[in-house]
């Protein structure tokens, strides 16, 4: 479950701590499941306002949310090489 009003992320009803920017993250695959989502978007998406963010800047933060996905066993966002990142429902 991902209530953006509240910004919660829930699965199973366990609640997922993420930090803003993961959440941020996380509503772009929601957004887009089963989709690829670019690098270019997860960076706009990560950091609104942002006029060219680090690509640097996306790996670490993918790796938390998907260790604190894994840790719930819901589904992860896993990598399209050279492309982006898509989650399955």
């Amino acid at each position: 479950h991902f209530d953006a009003r509240r910004h919660e992320i829930r699965w199973q009803d366990t609640l997922v701590p993420a930090t803003a920017i993961e959440f941020r993250l996380l509503a772009a695959f929601v957004e887009h499941v089963g989709e690829v989502v670019t690098h270019a978007d997860l960076l706009a998406a990560g950091w609104p306002g942002v006029p060219d963010p680090d690509p640097l800047w996306l790996k670490p933060h993918l790796a938390r949310l998907r260790d604190k996905l894994s840790a719930v066993d819901a589904p992860l966002p896993f990598a399209v090489r050279g492309v982006g990142y898509r989650l399955e429902s």
